[in-house]
């Protein structure tokens, strides 16, 4: 059986390298290294990979199809939310980068908290921009939920503007991760150092908290 280079398997199924690197990573398509460290793959495992999604495709083809009765619309339209609902999970899953959490803490929230923003100490979004924070949420929470937070280590969090790795971060007034631009970190509390750049706002980045 045919070993793939990561830059072969990538072209074979027709994704980025950096799309395969997370599916490799989430072992939703099978792979193993060399000595020297380097990722490869089996043409059977990404074979396997392309037969699975194509009998996802092969199951959408058969919740969309023509409905008569009151009853069965209905259950069409809850069979059609849900599969939009999978495709965005397994979209926001496909494009998060992983991360290295040393120390996880839980806390209620005190706000409504959306998933990879910078919290507060108050145990919710940050609300000012260049505040203290206590780390970034690793879930979406209601006031009065339990929220983790990463509090050491690496997170991912979403961006609010263009960020290169390297860079200094404070919080914008919606806890997304911005570059300190012209001031000292003495004068702004700077919560950590971006690990990958971000074109602009929305991006999901890995960064190394500080502490």
């Amino acid at each position: 059986m045919k070993i793939y280079k990561i830059t072969e398997a990538s072209e074979y199924l027709g994704v980025s390298i950096n799309t395969l690197k997370t599916l490799a990573n989430n072992v939703k398509i099978k792979s193993f290294k060399t000595t020297g460290e380097h990722r490869r793959f089996r043409q059977e495992d990404l074979d396997a990979y392309m037969g699975v999604e194509k009998e996802k495709q092969e199951k959408l083809t058969v919740i969309y199809a023509r409905c008569s009765t009151a009853k069965q619309k209905e259950n069409l339209e809850r069979q059609k939310n849900e599969d939009r609902i999978r495709r965005e999970r397994e979209a926001r899953e496909l494009k998060t980068p992983p991360s290295i959490p040393v120390l996880t803490l839980t806390v209620i929230a005190t706000g409504d908290v959306l998933e990879s923003r910078a919290i507060g100490f108050d145990k919710s979004h940050a609300g000012f921009k260049g505040i203290k924070i206590f780390g970034v949420s690793m879930c979406a929470a209601k006031p009065g939920m339990n929220l983790g937070i990463v509090v050491i280590g690496t997170a991912v969090i979403e961006s609010g503007g263009k960020i290169y790795p390297g860079d200094s971060l404070i919080s914008d007034c919606r806890g997304r991760a911005i570059c300190l631009h012209g001031l000292s970190d003495v004068e702004q509390h700077v919560f950590a150092d971006a690990l990958q750049p971000a074109r602009g706002p929305g991006e999901l980045i890995e960064v190394l908290l500080r502490r």
